[in-house]
């Protein structure tokens, strides 16, 4: 259900019985619309079921790029070239600004590059193996055959330590930077839905994750590089500290306002 980073469907699902027929696939995106009083619903009218993935991040550019061999040569090209480098995501007030410029800002330089918000990520990638954009935030299993045809390089990883898939690949801790928030994807449902019902969904769709099925399919798409699963209280955890982390972020970013 498109429309308004998830927030037509966020209001949907709200205005649904709370009978756990009617489960939401949420992302970081309900607690920043949340945050940015963003549609009708929010965080508030929803109960943590599961958490399925957590999505490793990383700063790409494109293959061929000689300016950019490493992380930090690429920041340093950022601190020497004021306002010249311009790093995309989808969207803006999105997940993908807020995590680039988290990144960024605890380098050092968000002030220093120009965020470009792009609609559709098949365009951000055509901007950037096109030349007209130097860097792009983006989750490295949806690049993959990029990277493998190496027209697509990732830098580093937004995340707290390396991972297997890319033993070479730097993750932002070991440069003493802070890791930005996780996209992760888990599932909902309307406040108010029973307890009974709620831990029923979780087993139905935890049974389901835990096939060979699933398994194969989070391989295929890099959807394993770090741990996923959360269950009902751990996630519901996870949404009371996110919120608090996105809403200093994005007023730092001018989208709210300070209390």
């Amino acid at each position: 259900m498109p429309g308004a980073a998830s927030a037509v469907a966020t209001e949907f699902v709200a205005q649904q019985p709370a009978d756990g027929y009617t489960v939401m696939n949420a992302n970081p995106e309900i607690l920043m619309n949340s945050v940015m009083k963003r549609g009708g619903a929010g965080v508030q009218d929803f109960v943590a079921v599961m958490r399925v993935q957590y999505d490793i991040g990383s700063l790409v550019v494109r293959g061929d790029d000689t300016r950019f061999p490493t992380i930090q040569e690429f920041l340093a090209f950022v601190r020497s070239h004021p306002g010249q480098v311009k790093v995309a995501g989808t969207g803006a007030a999105s997940f993908d600004e807020v995590a680039t410029m988290s990144f960024l800002t605890s380098a050092g330089v968000a002030d220093k590059v120009r965020y470009v918000p792009i609609d559709a990520a098949g365009e951000m990638h055509a901007q950037l193996l096109g030349g007209h954009i130097d860097a792009i935030y983006e989750e490295p299993g949806v690049i993959l055959n990029m990277i493998d045809a190496k027209k697509m390089r990732p830098l580093v990883l937004m995340a707290p330590k390396r991972v297997n898939r890319f033993p070479d690949l730097p993750a932002v801790t070991e440069l003493g930077y802070k890791v930005p928030p996780g996209n992760w994807r888990g599932l909902t449902v309307r406040k108010g839905t029973p307890e009974p019902i709620i831990e029923y969904v979780h087993r139905v769709f935890k049974k389901a994750m835990d096939s060979s099925y699933y398994k194969q399919f989070e391989q295929q798409r890099l959807l394993d590089m770090y741990p996923g699963y959360l269950g009902p209280k751990e996630f519901a955890e996870l949404w009371k500290t996110e919120f608090d982390v996105y809403s200093e972020i994005l007023t730092r970013l001018g989208y709210t306002k300070k209390p």
